[in-house]
């Protein structure tokens, strides 16, 4: 990694102590890629559309839909409340939005890393979201490339329930949370009442994202030690906040 650091951005430079032993040394493309650059199959229809180009495009214009769904329950700015200084990890940061909005919040002394498997939100990532405290990396959300204990916070938004296994997810994230670190993340539940469950249901199964239970993110938080977890709802969308 010495002879990698000089070709860096300050910020990945910044980033590289956060890596784990044995990790083996990504590639810069603008963002550092630590997977293999063979083409990764999309495990369901969404991903599929995220990962081609015009998908990208088209996920980033719905940005907007999302932030006025977070304005209702908090943005996981407003909820994770990361202070100047401080190190995130944005999994599954897409085109970039919400990690120029932490990176705000953590300032300059601070740092957020945004990790994505799809090369083409990293490339707008990088295009769009670029800044001094900002380092993107593409990776596995299961088998996170971090030491354990390495970030202050860690913001997974719309994208857990996309996940062949999000538990195995939430362990890792688990993993490389500090002690007393808080976790955001925003994802789908299964709807409470009859209408509710029909149209989320019609929505899984024309995606082929996961529709949780309501007590599905809680009750596995609380198996995993979290404590102060506070869940909100706006139609299919759920957002649920935790401490380690």
């Amino acid at each position: 990694m010495t002879e990698l650091a000089p070709r860096l951005s300050a910020a990945h430079r910044k980033a590289l102590p956060l890596l784990a032993s044995g990790v083996p040394e990504p590639s810069v493309v603008g963002y550092l890629d630590l997977l293999d650059p063979a083409p990764v199959p999309a495990p369901n229809r969404a991903q599929a559309l995220w990962s081609r180009r015009w998908g990208a495009a088209f996920y980033a214009n719905l940005q907007s839909m999302r932030r006025r769904l977070m304005d209702v329950n908090g943005s996981p700015r407003d909820r994770l409340r990361p202070a100047p200084g401080e190190t995130v990890l944005d999994l599954g940061c897409g085109p970039g939005d919400i990690t120029r909005q932490l990176a705000d919040a953590v300032t300059s002394s601070g740092l957020v890393v945004g990790v994505d498997l799809s090369a083409e939100m990293l490339t707008r990532a990088v295009r769009d979201a670029s800044a001094g405290n900002i380092a993107f990396f593409r990776g596995d959300a299961t088998r996170l490339p971090f030491s354990d204990g390495m970030f202050d916070a860690v913001c997974c938004s719309a994208m857990f329930q996309l996940l062949p296994d999000p538990f195995a997810a939430l362990d890792a994230m688990t993993r490389v949370l500090a002690p007393g670190g808080r976790v955001f993340i925003l994802t789908t539940h299964r709807g409470r009442g009859l209408a509710e469950r029909l149209s989320c249901a019609l929505v899984g199964r024309l995606s082929g994202a996961r529709m949780f239970a309501p007590s599905a993110i809680p009750d596995a938080l609380a198996e995993r030690g979290y404590r102060d977890i506070d869940q909100r709802f706006t139609g299919m969308l759920q957002t649920v906040v935790a401490v380690r």
